[in-house]
C-alpha cells in the first residue's frame, strides 16, 4: 500500500477514535449513552440507518452483481421504501407513545417481563452472531483490499470501533455513522466520474445492448421459488424491510434519538430512499467497471476491490479504502450500542450507572471481535448461516409487535408458543424450496395464526387442533428431496459469490428442474474458471475405460480438464488461480464405481494447493445396504481406493467426510471440506430419478444398477456381462457356456425370489460398448431380471461355471478380478473350491467398517 494512502487510512481511523473520545464528556446519563439525549437531527438519524445496514459486503459485493448481471437487485430496494412506510405507520406511533429506550419494553408493558426477555434474548442472539460472523466476512474483504492480515484487519476495525463506541455512545456512532455514509458514497461516485471521464467510456449503448440496466423481471416458473420474480423479490423487500426496521432493536435506536414522531418518521422513509439511491450508485458503477473492462474476468471475482486497487490513483484510493473501512465499522458500532443498550434495559433489575453501561458495551464488543477472530474465514457454512439468521428470526419478532397493536389479552405461554411457531416456519420454507423472499410472511402469519387460535379456543382444543393442521400438513406437503446442487442454489450461490470456482461435473450435475450446475452459476453471476470432468466425459457417453480428452465447456468459456485422460488428478496449473472446488456427481453406491476415486485425487489435489473444497452430496440410489468384502489396501487401484466394503451404503459426502477424516489421503493430507447435504423425502421415485440422465452409458436404471455389485466382478473373467447388448449386466454368458448345467448347478443356493432365465445374445460393437467381448459372436447364458443378493450369486455362478468348464473358463491375466474384489481371495477360493466355507469367513470384515461407518452419517 502506498504511504499516502496508509496516511488517509491511519488519520481518518485516528480522527473518528478523537472524535468518539471528545464526545464522551456529553454523556452523564445512561439516556445520554444510549439515545443521545433525543435531539438528534432527523438526517443523522437517517444516514445512520442506511449506514447501519450496509456492510463491506454491500460496498463491494453490489457492484459485483452488476458487473455480472444487471440491476434486478433495485425490485428488492423498491420494496425496502415500502416496508419503512409501513414501519412509520403502524410501530413508530408505539415506541414514541411508550417513551421507552429499548423497544422490547413495549412487549414488556403488554405482555409481561418473560415475553419482554424472549423477544430481546432472540434479538440478543440473533445479532451477536449474524454481526459477529457478518464482522470476519468484511474483514476478510478489507485484507483483500488493503493487503493486511486478517486477524489485524479484524483488531483494527474492531479495536478502532470499540474505542470510539464505548467512549462517545450512541452520539459518536449516529454523527461516525453519518460521515462513513458520505464517505463511500462518495467513493461510489468517484469510480463513476473516474470511468465516465476516461477515454474507455463511449456511451450507454452497449451496457442497453448486453442487458446490463435491466431491472426487472416478470417471467418466472414459480414466483415461490424465484426471489427475483419482481412481485417475490418486491414483495420480499417490503417485509424484510418491515420487519429489520421496525422489529431490530439496532435499527430502530436510530430513530429513538429522534425528539419527536415526524422527525423519527422522516429519518425512517427518507432512508429507504437513500438506500434506493446507495444501490443505484453501486450498481451503476459495477455496469460501468465491466463496460472499463470488457467484461473481462477479474482475480477473485472482486470487481469493485480490483478496480480500486489497480485503477484509482494514489490519494483517491486512500479516500476509498477509507471508505472500506466505514462500511465495516459502521455496522459494528450500531450492533455494539444496541447489543448493551437491550441487555441494561430488558434484562436487568435496575436502571444501570453509565460506568456499568459502558462495561456492557465492551464486553459486547470484545464478544463480536473473539467471534471475528475464532471462526475461519474458509468456514463457508457459518458465514453463510450468521448472514442468514437475521431473517429467521425478523418474521417472529415482527409478529410479536403486530399482537401488541390488539386490543386483545394474550396468554404469555400462547405468544411464546407463536413466537418458536414462526421460527420454525421458516426452515420449513426452506426445506420446501422456498425462496427467502417469502420466510417473513409466512413467519408473520404463522405466529398470528398459532397464537390466535390457541387464545380464541383455549390449550386443549386449539392445541388439538394446531396438531392436526401440522400433521396433515406432514402428510399432505411432505419435503421433496433437494440434492445438494438444489440446497445451494436455493441461496443463490451465496458460498461462491465473489469468488473464482472450478467445479467437477458431469451430464449428471443437474437440479430437480434438470438444469445443469454450470447454467445455474452462471446465471447467479459465478465466475466458472475451471471445468473438470470424470470417466465417460461432460457429455457422460464415453465407453468405460476410454480416455476423454480435454475441451471447452461454451457457456462459460472455461477448459473442461478431462481426469480420465492424461491425467487422473487435476495438477497445480489446472487449479492456479481457483479459490474453491465443487464438486457434484451422481454415483450408483458401489465400490466400482469411479466416481469415488476421482472424488479421493480432487481432494487430495485439493488439500495439496490448500483450496476449499465444497462436495454438493446427492443420495445414494443403492440406500443403506452394506454388502461385500472390504477392499485390502494392498489391492487399491482406480476401482477401489479405500478399505470400504462393495455395497458401503453411503453418499459420497459420507465419504469424503470418512477419507478426511480416517486420513486416507496420500501423505494423510486433509482437505479443507465443506459437504452440503441433499434432503427431503427419498422414496421410489428419487432413486430412479437418479438415473435420469444414467450415471453412464452402461447404467440405464436402477435394477441394473443393484446387479452391478455382483456381476461387475465378470468383468475380471472372460465371461460376457452384457456390455454391446441393451441390457448390460442383465445379460451374462458366453459362446462356450453350458446354461443348462449351470443352472443345475446353481439350484441349491438360488434365492426363491431370484429372477433368471435361460437365454442367448450376440454382443455388438457400438458407441458407449466399442470393445466388447465376444463382439458379433452368438453367446449362451441367462437373462438376469432381479437377484436377492447379486455378490454372493456371482461368486457361486464363477465357482460353478470354473467347475464346469475347467478348460475354457480363465480369469483375465491381469488379475483385474482382483482388484474388483479388493483381494485375490476369492480366485484363489474358486480354483481351491472352498468358497462357501470363504463366504461364511468373509462376513466378518464388515463389522468394523459398519462401527465406521456410523461416525460419518449424515442420513
Amino acid at each position: 500500500m502506498h504511504l499516502i494512502d496508509l496516511t488517509i487510512i491511519l488519520l481518518f481511523l485516528g480522527g473518528i477514535s478523537a472524535y468518539g473520545i471528545y464526545n464522551a464528556r456529553k454523556n452523564v446519563t445512561t439516556e445520554d449513552y444510549f439515545l443521545a439525549g433525543k435531539n438528534t437531527p432527523w438526517w443523522v438519524a437517517m444516514f445512520s440507518i442506511v449506514a447501519t445496514e450496509t456492510s463491506v459486503l454491500t460496498f463491494v459485493s453490489i457492484p459485483g452483481l452488476a458487473y455480472r448481471s444487471d440491476w434486478f437487485f433495485l425490485q428488492l430496494a423498491l420494496g425496502y421504501i415500502l416496508g419503512r412506510i409501513l414501519v412509520s405507520a403502524f410501530l413508530l406511533p408505539l415506541y414514541f407513545k411508550g417513551n421507552v429506550t429499548s423497544i422490547y419494553e413495549v412487549i414488556g408493558e403488554r405482555f409481561g417481563k418473560p415475553v419482554q426477555k424472549t423477544a430481546s434474548g432472540i434479538f440478543l442472539i440473533t445479532r451477536i452472531f449474524a454481526d459477529g460472523v457478518r464482522f470476519l466476512a468484511t474483514a476478510v474483504v478489507v485484507q483483500v483490499v488493503t493487503g493486511w492480515p486478517i486477524w489485524l484487519a479484524v483488531l483494527i476495525i474492531g479495536i478502532v470501533t470499540m474505542v470510539y463506541t464505548l467512549s462517545g455512545g450512541i452520539r459518536t456512532v449516529l454523527w461516525v455513522d453519518s460521515f462513513q455514509f458520505v464517505l463511500y458514497l462518495a467513493g461510489g461516485a468517484t469510480v463513476i466520474v473516474f470511468i465516465f471521464t476516461s477515454p474507455v467510456f463511449s456511451g450507454w449503448e452497449s451496457l442497453i445492448e448486453a442487458g446490463k440496466l435491466q431491472i426487472f423481471r416478470f417471467t418466472t416458473e414459480n414466483m415461490f421459488t424465484d426471489a427475483w420474480y419482481v412481485f417475490s423479490a418486491f414483495l420480499g423487500g417490503t417485509l424484510l424491510s418491515f420487519a429489520s426496521h421496525g422489529a431490530d432493536y439496532m435499527m430502530v435506536q436510530r430513530v429513538l434519538t429522534c425528539g419527536n414522531l415526524n422527525a423519527a418518521r422522516r429519518a425512517m422513509v427518507g432512508s429507504g430512499v437513500f438506500v434506493f439511491l446507495q444501490f443505484l450508485v453501486f450498481l451503476l458503477a459495477g455496469s460501468l467497471i465491466w463496460l472499463y473492462t470488457g467484461g473481462a474476468e477479474l482475480d477473485k471475482d472482486r470487481e469493485l476491490s480490483w478496480f480500486i486497487v489497480h485503477h484509482l490513483p494514489v490519494g483517491i484510493k486512500g479516500i476509498l479504502l477509507a471508505g472500506v473501512l466505514s462500511a465495516a465499522m459502521s455496522t459494528l458500532s450500531s450492533s455494539i450500542n444496541a447489543l448493551a443498550s437491550s441487555t441494561v434495559n430488558d434484562w436487568f433489575r435496575t436502571k444501570p450507572t453509565l460506568r456499568m453501561s459502558m462495561f456492557v458495551s465492551a464486553v459486547w464488543a470484545c464478544l463480536l471481535i473473539l467471534i471475528a477472530l475464532m471462526f475461519d474465514e474458509g468456514d463457508t457454512a457459518v458465514v453463510v448461516l450468521g448472514l442468514k439468521i437475521a431473517s429467521f428470526t425478523y418474521g417472529g419478532l415482527l409478529g410479536l409487535f403486530l399482537l401488541s397493536r390488539l386490543k386483545i389479552q394474550f396468554s404469555p405461554v400462547h405468544l411464546i408458543i407463536g413466537l418458536l411457531a414462526g421460527l420454525a416456519t421458516v426452515f420449513l420454507l426452506q426445506d420446501q424450496s422456498i425462496a427467502w423472499t417469502w420466510f417473513i410472511g409466512g413467519a408473520v402469519l404463522v405466529n398470528l395464526g398459532v397464537v390466535l387460535i390457541l387464545n380464541k379456543m383455549g390449550n386443549m382444543i386449539g392445541g388439538t387442533l394446531l396438531l392436526s393442521i401440522g400433521a396433515v400438513s406432514l402428510t399432505f406437503g411432505e419435503v421433496p428431496y433437494r440434492s445438494g446442487l438444489d440446497v445451494i442454489a436455493s441461496d443463490g450461490f451465496l458460498e461462491l459469490q465473489g469468488k473464482t470456482v472450478g467445479v467437477v461435473v458431469n451430464h449428471t450435475s443437474l437440479n430437480s428442474k434438470k438444469v445443469h450446475l454450470i447454467k445455474l452459476t452462471h446465471e447467479a453471476g459465478i465466475n466458472i474458471a475451471a471445468v473438470f470432468t470424470p470417466e465417460h466425459g461432460f457429455k457422460g457417453i464415453a465407453a468405460a475405460g476410454e480416455k476423454v480428452e480435454d475441451g471447452k465447456e461454451p457457456l462459460s468459456g472455461a477448459p473442461i480438464f478431462s481426469l480420465y485422460g492424461k491425467n487422473r488428478k487435476p495438477s497445480e496449473e489446472m487449479l492456479a488461480g481457483i479459490d474453491v472446488l465443487v464438486f457434484d456427481l451422481q454415483d450408483i453406491g458401489v465400490r466400482y464405481y469411479t466416481y469415488l476415486s476421482t472424488l479421493t485425487l480432487v481432494m487430495e489435489a485439493a488439500a495439496e494447493q490448500k483450496i476449499p473444497l465444497i462436495v454438493l452430496d446427492r443420495v445414494n440410489p443403492l440406500l443403506h445396504t452394506v454388502q461385500g468384502p472390504v477392499l485390502d489396501s494392498e489391492y487399491a487401484s482406480f476401482v477401489g481406493m479405500h478399505p470400504i466394503p462393495v455395497l458401503h451404503g453411503m453418499s459420497l459426502g459420507e465419504l469424503a467426510m470418512m477419507i478426511n477424516g480416517e486420513g486416507w489421503l496420500k501423505n494423510e493430507l486433509h482437505a479443507e471440506l465443506t459437504v452440503i447435504p441433499y434432503n427431503g423425502k427419498v422414496d421410489k421415485k428419487v432413486l430412479k430419478n437418479a438415473f435420469d440422465p444414467t450415471p453412464s452409458p452402461n447404467m440405464p436404471n436402477l435394477e441394473t444398477a443393484w446387479l452391478y455389485q455382483g456381476l461387475c466382478l465378470l468383468e475380471g473373467t472372460n465371461i460376457s456381462e452384457g456390455r454391446g447388448t441393451d441390457s448390460p449386466f442383465m445379460l451374462i454368458g458366453a459362446p462356450w457356456l453350458d446354461a443348462d448345467l449351470v443352472l443345475e448347478k446353481l439350484e441349491s443356493t438360488r434365492h426363491p425370489q431370484d429372477v433368471i432365465a435361460i437365454t442367448q445374445f450376440t454382443p455388438e460393437i457400438l458407441p458407449h460398448a466399442k470393445y466388447p467381448k465376444y463382439a458379433g459372436e452368438e453367446c449362451y447364458g441367462f437373462k438376469i431380471g432381479y437377484l436377492k443378493e447379486p455378490l454372493k450369486w456371482t461368486v457361486h455362478f464363477l465357482a460353478a461355471v470354473h467347475t464346469l468348464h475347467p478348460q475354457q473358463f480363465r480369469f483375465l491375466e491381469s488379475q483385474f478380478i482382483d482388484k474388483l474384489y479388493g483381494s485375490d481371495r476369492l480366485r484363489l477360493s474358486i480354483k481351491e473350491g472352498t468358497v462357501n466355507q470363504y463366504l461364511v469367513e468373509d462376513e466378518a470384515f464388515l463389522s468394523h467398517f459398519i462401527t465406521l461407518r456410523n461416525t460419518y452419517q449424515i442420513y
